[in-house]
């Protein structure tokens, strides 16, 4: 078969299952629990400091960027991030925690194969066809993205996330060919926007440097903070699937045959994280409990970067790191047993 045309079929079958890590409400669940214990919460000043209204259940409105260097699209919300409970309040859904939920559950977003539209996001990219999941694997051992036996699919997930064509080596460079457009930078990007009423082009030259005027209106800078926000939630989703060993290790979790099993963990935390009453495992029902959130330290880095891994060997610190070398997957189970 030729190899075009088999990478292609590869695909296909790979993208006839669900090929996400967790599942679209936990990620909201997960998101809006980082928010409440995130300064934006606990510090009861810093978003007053900012100029922005905290008790607002619209503060920005529907309205955000999709920014490419010096183009923006505009796009909007939709009812597809409030839809099956993702965002467990529907009244949440335009509030600065609303729009951190939103990214984190459009990151997700999958495109098109031959036409076809592959999930059921709302395929609203002006860019064009894009999957994103194929971004959201990072093994901190080899130092790989997702790699298939149709070859490398996408970027590791730091170098996603931050925007750079390396987060470990470059994480002050963009990559400005980049084609997710809600990294660190896009969110440090549409942030100074929407304070200074310009862009930041200049502002790496020299302290009082001032970069390009744009339109400073409320509206405007309304819908870059929408900007912001929405991409930090992109960004927490990415960390969040470093909790998840088959994305630390590059194991194929899509359902479909030859491309692993259809992973039950996934499945049976968006039970727990949805307050299901019961749960079925090969044919034994269990019933979930609530998730905790509590418990543990929260961790704290200088670097972007570190989040997913510290490039340490085995005692890396990193969330990456850490799902990597202490939990099982089906892939290794299957080599031990063997």
């Amino acid at each position: 078969m030729n190899k075009k045309l088999f990478s292609l079929v590869v695909l296909m079958v790979c993208f006839g299952a669900k090929t996400h890590a967790y599942e679209l409400a936990t990620h909201g669940r997960l998101t809006e629990q980082a928010f409440l214990k995130s300064n934006l919460v606990l510090d009861s000043q810093l978003l007053l400091d900012l100029g922005l209204d905290t008790s607002s259940i619209n503060p920005f409105g529907s309205v955000y960027y999709d920014m490419s260097g010096s183009q923006l699209q505009v796009r909007a919300a939709n009812n597809f991030e409030i839809d099956k409970d993702r965002i467990s309040n529907k009244a949440d859904a335009l509030t600065i925690k609303g729009w951190l939920m939103r990214g984190s559950i459009r990151e997700d977003d999958l495109g098109q194969i031959l036409g076809v539209n592959r999930g059921d996001d709302p395929h609203d990219d002006p860019y064009g066809n894009i999957f994103r999941v194929f971004n959201h694997f990072y093994d901190p051992v080899q130092d790989k993205p997702l790699t298939t036996i149709a070859g490398v699919l996408g970027q590791k997930s730091p170098d996603w996330a931050v925007g750079s064509a390396n987060a470990f080596t470059q994480p002050n460079t963009p990559d400005t060919s980049r084609r997710n457009h809600f990294t660190v930078f896009d969110a440090r990007e549409a942030m100074y926007r929407a304070l200074t009423g310009r862009d930041a082009q200049g502002n790496m030259v020299g302290r009082d440097a001032q970069g390009n005027p744009v339109p400073a209106t409320e509206a405007e800078r309304n819908k870059y903070w929408a900007t912001t926000f929405r991409a930090l939630g992109d960004v927490v989703h990415l960390v969040q699937d470093m909790g998840q060993p088959q994305h630390t290790r590059n194991d194929a979790h899509s359902g479909a045959p030859g491309f692993g099993h259809k992973s039950i963990f996934e499945e049976y935390i968006e039970m727990r994280a949805t307050g299901a009453e019961s749960y079925n495992i090969d044919g034994t029902k269990v019933t979930p409990l609530q998730l905790t959130y509590d418990g543990y330290t929260l961790p704290t880095f200088t670097k972007y970067s570190d989040f997913w891994s510290t490039r340490n060997g085995v005692s890396g610190r990193g969330l990456a790191d850490y799902s990597n070398r202490g939990f099982f997957t089906a892939v290794q189970f299957i080599i031990f047993r063997g």
